[in-house]
């Protein structure tokens, strides 16, 4: 059976040979070998540093373990997938990201983008907010018959990707949605993989202009928590919930979004064939589920 490493897609395996090359380099400059212990010792090194979040330093983990086994350097990519962030090493904090958006946050924010004639945020700001994509996802969508295709950014078997086709009732909101796509459909195919982080990157620089003592920050994937608190606030199933957000199990949605901060409404439905292929999980068979945590939290709820 193939490992995961020799199924990934073409575009992944060149950012990977971007984000190992340039380490590589690093490692040879502070007189690390490019050998199976030369390069655990420099992982090792960089955890104790404090310059890298520990997602990123997992994600470099696995750039570097990939890029040496294509290599034929298996020795190297089976010794830096053992590799764990040492227990003892402190890992530079998260950015902190807003989980919810004010409706007049959102006219805000993006009335201020109009006005600088940004369209490419604009749009991206229109499609995460209407329905509830990753930023990742946005280029991608596209329209058949009147429904949406969602196609997932995160197609895995572990339970967290789900192509879906969605249908949106509101007239105001379909049209933005349209407009959006054809916004992004004036980008060409090859510069729209990265035009995601183009969109954020401008949106970072209008958001700390339009609140600079905040804390918290929105971004677009605030949009998508935010869609995960309208549509616990709307009374849906969870398998359309589950459905709209692009997941194959129910028990996924409950890292995305607050019931108490939903408007109780949401424009968007997700088609029957898409609710078809959503896993029902009870939350107490959930690996998410803590169950002492649980109880813990509730009796002392204050």
């Amino acid at each position: 059976m193939a490992k995961a490493a020799d199924k990934i897609k073409g575009s992944t395996r060149k950012s990977y040979g971007k984000i190992t090359g340039t380490h590589l380099a690093r490692a040879k400059e502070q007189g690390y070998t490019l050998t199976p212990k030369g390069l655990a010792d420099y992982m090792t090194k960089l955890a104790g540093s404090g310059s890298i979040t520990k997602s990123s330093w997992y994600k470099l983990r696995c750039a570097i373990a990939s890029t040496q086994n294509y290599g034929g350097y298996k020795d190297a990519a089976d010794r830096l997938r053992a590799l764990k962030f040492p227990e003892q090493a402190t890992p530079k904090a998260k950015p902190k990201r807003a989980k919810i958006i004010t409706d007049q946050d959102f006219k805000t924010l993006r009335d201020t983008v109009a006005d600088k004639n940004d369209t490419i945020t604009w749009a991206y700001l229109t499609l995460c907010r209407h329905l509830g994509c990753r930023p990742a996802e946005v280029q991608h969508v596209s329209e058949l018959k009147g429904e949406f295709y969602v196609p997932s950014a995160k197609q895995r078997a572990d339970g967290r990707g789900l192509d879906r086709f969605l249908t949106v009732g509101d007239p105001a909101a379909l049209f933005e949605i349209r407009k959006a796509m054809g916004i992004i459909g004036t980008v060409e195919p090859l510069k729209r993989k990265t035009l995601h982080r183009v969109a954020q990157s401008r949106l970072n620089r209008t958001t700390a202009a339009l609140w600079p003592r905040r804390e918290r920050l929105p971004t677009l994937y605030t949009l998508r928590h935010q869609m995960g608190s309208d549509l616990k606030s709307s009374g849906l199933p969870p398998e359309e919930v589950a459905a709209v957000m692009g997941h194959q199990s129910t028990a996924s949605a409950s890292v995305y979004g607050y019931k108490v901060s939903g408007r109780g409404s949401v424009a968007v439905k997700p088609t029957g064939a898409t609710v078809a292929k959503v896993r029902k999980v009870c939350p107490a068979s959930s690996a998410r589920f803590n169950k002492a945590t649980h109880f813990k939290k509730a009796q002392f709820k204050p």
